[in-house]
């Protein structure tokens, strides 16, 4: 009985040998190339098992590897927008933690990423607004900050554009 579970275990422990090989394939430097083509082919819409077949890991192995490449993407362009638009992300981070999909500035970085000219849009706003001293600057916060949140039905956003 004992040989026959230790035979057991043994088993078992293959089993988790392909698992293993799958997380340092993840975590590899040698295999970026290898990432990079498996996200490309993913962007060009192969399935994940037809991708994970040819690089002999699991589905789900591949569906990591997209998932921290979306997050790392978002977080690069976050920083870049952060740095370009510093008042306008001090306005951002005044609205909800986390944002209401009603919030004016919910999905932002997304959107300024598919829209070219809501981001031109923005440079402007944020070059009136980098023209402002500091003391209209506090005032114009706080002046914005509860109309951040919520859209009113009838007008939309025009209040945040008509304060004076």
């Amino acid at each position: 009985m004992i040989s026959a579970t230790c035979g057991g275990i043994g088993n078992r422990a293959d089993l988790l040998k392909p698992a293993s090989h799958r997380r340092a394939w993840m975590a590899s430097s040698r295999s970026d190339h290898q990432k990079r083509e498996a996200i490309k082919r993913r962007n060009q819409g192969e399935t994940l098992a037809d991708i994970a077949r040819t690089y002999n890991v699991s589905p789900a192995t591949i569906s990591r590897l997209e998932a921290s490449d979306r997050w790392l993407r978002s977080t690069q362009d976050e920083t870049m927008y952060r740095k370009q638009l510093p008042r306008v992300y001090e306005l951002r981070d005044m609205a909800q933690s986390p944002p209401s999909t009603e919030a004016y500035f919910s999905d932002f970085d997304n959107k300024l990423q598919e829209n070219p000219v809501r981001l031109k849009h923005f440079r402007d706003i944020e070059a009136e607004l980098q023209g402002l001293d500091a003391s209209t600057w506090s005032y114009l916060k706080a002046q914005l900050a509860p109309l951040l949140a919520v859209k009113i039905e009838k007008r939309g956003w025009q209040a945040l554009f008509d304060i004076e």
